[in-house]
């Protein structure tokens, strides 16, 4: 008989035991769920919070544009839409940061004739960056600002040579004159006898930031 009981003791001590243990394990898993769940929120939070400041600092509004960063870390662009005259909505692209664009043209008030000159010489065909900021500028007064462009060549020998037009601050009135040059530093002058002839001095064939800052003085003027 006190077998009996002993054994009867001994099997509902291994069914409370297995009942423990069952608690542990189904504790256990809980547990070990839980924090899946509270990992994977961290993640989706963090992975999602990072986006959404890559996409909030990939956007900012400068001269009254909006302006969306693209391109590579190395090599980033700079995409300007806005209302412009004749475009409801005018898309430009930049190479520099225009925030950060630093190029002197102090005391320059930009008058734009219906007629615009873009007057170069050779050496600024050499260039190429300087050539692209170049087209880049003839698109943005005529698709932007509905300016009709004629190029012409400041140096006479070689316009003539070319079978261009021949401009320069002294030889075009009633007409806006935009003289580009390869020079030292960049920057951007206006005519003294002229005062409707710009000269941008573009830099080395590297430097297109001179160009760039003339287009964003004229944004600045016509849509600020």
């Amino acid at each position: 008989m006190k077998k009996r009981q002993k054994k009867i003791v001994e099997k509902e001590e291994i069914t409370d035991n297995k009942k423990i243990i069952s608690k542990i394990q189904e504790t256990q898993i809980k547990w070990t769920i839980i924090v899946i769940v509270i990992v994977f929120i961290l993640f989706l939070g963090t992975y999602y919070s990072i986006k959404l400041y890559q996409y909030n600092s990939s956007r900012f509004e400068y001269l009254g544009a909006k302006w969306e960063i693209g391109g590579t870390q190395e090599h980033p662009t700079y995409r300007a839409t806005f209302p412009f005259l004749f475009s409801k909505t005018f898309g430009l692209y930049m190479n520099n940061d225009p925030r950060t664009n630093n190029v002197s043209i102090e005391n320059i008030s930009i008058k734009l004739y219906s007629t615009v000159v873009t007057a170069y010489d050779h050496d600024l065909e050499l260039c190429q960056k300087a050539s692209v900021a170049q087209i880049n500028l003839v698109y943005f007064l005529t698709s932007g600002a509905g300016i009709k462009v004629v190029p012409a060549m400041f140096n006479e020998t070689q316009s003539i040579e070319r079978n261009v037009t021949f401009a320069d601050c002294s030889s075009v009135v009633n007409k806006t004159v935009i003289m580009l040059k390869k020079s030292e530093y960049p920057s951007i002058e206006q005519d003294k006898n002229n005062t409707n002839c710009y000269i941008i001095n573009v830099g080395n064939c590297d430097n297109e930031k001179a160009v760039e800052k003339f287009m964003l003085t004229i944004m600045k003027q016509l849509i600020s």
